[in-house]
């Protein structure tokens, strides 16, 4: 059996996903959370996980059928053994369309992360950006500016930097270093008070999303 994946809120709606990996592709795609019964109607156009990697249930009983040398009705019994998950097409759909710094908000607040020091909780938020298809560059120098945590690139050039820590006044400062170089700010803080931070720094919008502490 698979272990269970952790699981994320969908961008578009109120639901439960997992990734997995089709085979052949280096891409991660999203399912549905709720497990089908395999084999099942409830289970038409599912695909099978298997250690993280989504199969067509009929591709998985020939590799396993081949692989191990073994009958096609002892492979089907072993894919039985796997998850069946339904791919999710709202998140493939309709998130791209949403304002890069929505679809940032939304990969912070729709995720729980486990977390004890910044550099941690960076790691995890590269992983959630790259899970959300926002192609994220982490730790970019800006020149005299220093390095900021993320750039996000799309339509606008988005700007973000990681705090769990730190007064506004040297927040700002930082901010206002690399303010000239992005189209966009974002601040992703566990520190409640930098929701009093302006709406725009050296003319550029910037965007306070507050997150949980660390577990």
């Amino acid at each position: 059996m698979s272990p269970r994946q952790s699981w994320v809120w969908c961008n578009g709606c109120p639901t439960k996903l997992i990734f997995a990996r089709r085979v052949g592709t280096d891409r991660k795609v999203p399912y549905e959370h709720a497990d089908q019964p395999p084999f099942s109607d409830h289970a038409a156009g599912a695909h099978v996980i298997i250690s993280g990697t989504a199969w067509v249930p009929g591709d998985a009983i020939e590799d396993f059928r081949v692989r191990f040398e073994i009958s096609e009705d002892k492979a089907r019994e072993l894919v039985s053994g796997y998850p069946f998950h339904r791919p999710h097409r709202c998140d493939l759909t309709t998130t791209a369309a949403a304002p890069l710094t929505d679809r940032i908000r939304r990969a912070v607040e729709s995720r729980a992360f486990r977390y004890v020091g910044e550099r941690e909780l960076q790691a995890g938020l590269l992983e959630a950006f790259t899970l959300d298809d926002l192609h994220p560059q982490p730790e970019v120098h800006l020149r005299d500016a220093g390095r900021i945590d993320f750039i996000v690139s799309g339509d606008r050039r988005v700007g973000v930097e990681v705090k769990i820590q730190g007064s506004i006044e040297n927040v700002l400062r930082q901010l206002q270093r690399y303010a000239p170089h992005v189209d966009e700010l974002v601040l992703v803080t566990t520190k409640h008070n930098h929701r009093f931070l302006p709406d725009t720094v050296g003319e550029k919008p910037l965007h306070v999303v507050l997150m949980r502490s660390g577990l």
